[in-house]
């Protein structure tokens, strides 16, 4: 229940994939269920942390940032 950054309790958090999940499908070839099954990189909980909204948006690879950083800027997120 605490922000794994700034340490606030209680409230809203989200899962952060400190590698981007996007990143490791695309880098390990994920096409189908059966691929992600078999990989043990998405399913490693040490790449995982607890975040607030705020510091989960302030990471370099929140939403599309680490596939798209050139959209990420345009967008402003």
């Amino acid at each position: 229940f605490t922000c794994q950054d700034c340490k606030v309790r209680g409230g809203r958090l989200e899962a952060h994939h400190i590698k981007s999940f996007a990143v490791i499908v695309r880098e390990n070839g994920i096409s189908s269920l059966e691929d992600a099954l078999k990989c043990n990189e998405l399913w490693d909980e040490s790449n995982g942390k607890t975040m607030c909204i705020v510091c989960h948006k302030s990471t370099d690879n929140y939403g599309h940032k680490a596939l798209h950083p050139n959209l990420s800027n345009l967008m402003g997120i």
